[in-house]
């Protein structure tokens, strides 16, 4: 337990509702996403930074980093959703609207003065290992994911599944020596670009085992499975997400009333909205017959799912179908680790069925 705030019972019941199991004591955490309109403030820690007691702090230079809990008002962000999944998080000093954000040119991660730029745009959805956690992916670079982690350091990292990456939202109000000034949000509208077409892509697989492709939609969490054999390859639709233009207007009210109001015109580039698991058929055990009464020599085999990799359909016009060697490029990601989750049993499951030392035959001849 790291903050400053009072533990209430009902916080420890609330943080083990949202199944987080470590040592941190959130006071009110964030529970869902809020609507457009409707700022969140509170201050934000990592999975992997929380039992250490940090929180994401602005610092020098435009700097942030991973700091310890205190009285200080660069460690409290308002999460200010603006639509079509975009958010900015947005801290108010010096009289002024500052956003966290990317440079365009290096991908370092800091904080610029609130301004119409998509470096500043994050979008947020929940981490899909760690209920309660959320991921901040850059609109800038996309399939780049916010990270802060335990030595203080905070960047942009490709999507893995450490906890530097999952990021808990506290909404307990600041203690009363902070002053923050309300942000409010009072006009924001988005107004889509003229859509792109869908693209028919041909997945092929150059490896010699029969691989299980899983393309999960990110618009809605829902997935496509689909079997390639070896040296065969299916075809699947893909959309694309043309971008919009979005227009906020924010109000920022102090004790005597408004002493800010300002409004940016954004063109939000196209997101990613899939990403492609692979695995690949692989023989983990053969049973044979010994007392030569059997008709096949080999009774049984069990294949189960080895992970090979996992990347980004490109967002927008950066990709226009054609053929993708989905074994190839899961492969050039060495990042095994970062697949999508499936049922050990998948190659096991009933189904049409050939003699099982052809089976393996096959597999050796590459066939």
């Amino acid at each position: 337990m790291h903050f400053n705030h009072f533990c209430r019972m009902g916080g420890i019941l609330l943080a083990l509702m949202v199944g987080n199991l470590s040592n941190r004591c959130l006071a009110d955490p964030l529970m869902q996403l809020p609507q457009a309109g409707n700022p969140v403030l509170g201050t934000l820690t990592t999975e992997q930074t929380d039992p250490l007691g940090l929180v994401l702090t602005a610092g020098p230079q435009l700097s942030v980093a991973m700091q310890p809990l205190g009285p200080s008002q660069a460690q409290f962000w308002t999460l200010a959703p603006v639509g079509s999944g975009a958010f900015r998080v947005q801290l108010f000093a010096a009289g002024r609207l500052w956003s966290l954000s990317v440079d365009p040119n290096t991908g370092q991660v800091g904080f610029e003065r609130s301004a119409q730029t998509f470096e500043q745009l994050w979008r947020i959805t929940p981490a899909r290992s760690s209920p309660g956690a959320l991921r901040l992916e850059s609109h800038a670079y996309p399939g780049n994911f916010l990270a802060g982690d335990a030595n203080a350091m905070v960047s942009l990292q490709s999507w893995n599944r450490s906890p530097s990456q999952h990021w808990y939202f506290d909404t307990a109000p600041p203690p009363p020596t902070i002053a923050i000034p309300l942000q409010k949000m009072v006009q924001q509208s988005i107004r889509p670009n003229p859509p792109l077409p869908p693209v028919m892509t041909q997945l092929s697989n150059s490896n010699r085992n029969e691989l299980l492709v899983r393309i999960a939609d990110l618009r809605n969490g829902t997935s496509n499975d689909i079997t390639i054999p070896a040296g065969g390859s299916r075809v699947f639709e893909f959309q694309r997400d043309a971008g919009s233009t979005l227009t906020e207007r924010y109000d920022v009210i102090g004790p005597t009333g408004v002493i800010l109001s300002q409004e940016f015109t954004t063109q939000v580039p196209p997101i990613i909205l899939y990403d492609v698991s692979v695995y690949e058929k692989f023989l983990q055990s053969i049973a044979i017959d010994r007392t030569g009464k059997s008709p096949n020599p080999i009774e049984d085999i069990n294949f189960q799912p080895k992970s090979v990799g996992y990347f980004v359909i490109p967002p927008g016009d950066q990709f226009r179908g054609g053929q993708i060697d989905v074994y190839r490029q899961a492969l050039q990601a060495n990042n095994p680790g970062g697949v999508r989750r499936i049922d050990p049993n998948t190659f096991n499951q009933p189904g049409e069925r050939t003699d099982p030392l052809e089976d393996v035959l096959r597999g050796i001849r590459g066939n």
